[in-house]
């Protein structure tokens, strides 16, 4: 067994790594923390989740979705178990899920889930929130691609920019990652390491 320290060593230099495009050495770092995280944290624990989120977020920059996915779909029925449903960090799960399908060409089941994302977003980070408006932005996009922008799409309004006080910017951004145009991964470089 490693001492979660160790563990939470090992994966933020997967995530240097792979912020040095260097995918194909991070990687197999982050195969063996996974492991590591589920047998000494267990496989409900936020931080093996966020493990398997970003083995997946490697395969997705790789093109390999197909690989992607199956981890996106665990995570976020993970983070539903564990966070809930209306948690930053699963609505991130879900967020990257949808990019997947968008990026298989699956618009069909991408785009619901997107708006319920957009949605979710709004509910729960405020409509003025960076991350909701990313979702805006995304959703937009994604259908634009597409060339089928749906009826739900239609009724994304991106909201201007005032001088005014915005309070709803003020709340945390999610942990994990967020996706910036799909996907912009990054990972949280210091973790407590505290099961």
């Amino acid at each position: 067994m490693r001492h979660p320290k160790t563990i939470t060593a090992m994966a933020n230099l997967a995530a240097t790594w792979m912020q040095q495009g260097r995918s194909g050495e991070a990687e197999p770092l982050q195969v063996e923390v996974l492991e590591l995280m589920k047998k000494v944290l267990g496989a409900r624990h936020p931080d093996t989740i966020t493990a398997m989120a970003d083995l997946a977020a490697t395969c997705w920059q790789q093109g390999r979705s197909d690989e992607a996915e199956p981890l996106q779909v665990e995570v976020l029925e993970l983070s539903k178990e564990t966070l809930g449903a209306r948690h930053p960090d699963t609505i991130t799960a879900m967020a990257d899920l949808a990019a997947t399908w968008w990026q298989q060409g699956r618009s069909s089941e991408a785009e619901p889930l997107q708006v319920e994302v957009l949605e979710l977003r709004k509910e729960v980070l405020g409509v003025r929130h960076p991350d909701t408006i990313t979702a805006m932005a995304d959703l937009t996009e994604a259908n634009e691609l597409s060339g089928s922008i749906g009826q739900e799409a239609r009724s994304v309004v991106v909201l201007p920019f005032t001088s005014s006080s915005n309070s709803d910017c003020n709340q945390k951004s999610t942990p994990i990652k967020s996706e910036n145009r799909f996907k912009k991964w990054t990972k949280k470089l210091t973790r407590s390491g505290k099961p």
